[in-house]
């Protein structure tokens, strides 16, 4: 077991940043698979703590009706439901 002590904290809510600074070599952090599988099989970042990743079947929404679904329910299912884009 190695235990480092990491000096000061950054905590990014923007999966692209947080790529940019695992790439960079400014920490780790988590996201699905699909964003980085380029950059994975490129050498540029690596996966750490493999035992710890997620074999999960993905995200579930659940809401009680279909009927009247809000409108910002509805955009967040739309955007979940959109396909990964490469931009």
């Amino acid at each position: 077991m190695v235990a480092l002590d990491v000096p000061g904290l950054l905590t990014l809510g923007d999966s692209e940043l947080s790529i940019r600074m695992a790439e960079e070599g400014g920490g780790l952090f988590y996201c699905l698979r699909a964003r980085v599988e380029d950059k994975l099989a490129a050498g540029l970042l690596e996966v750490v703590l493999p035992d710890w990743s997620s074999t999960g079947p993905g995200f579930h929404a659940y809401y009680a009706s279909h009927r009247q679904v809000p409108s910002a329910l509805r955009t967040f299912r739309d955007h979940l439901k959109a396909p990964l884009s490469d931009d």
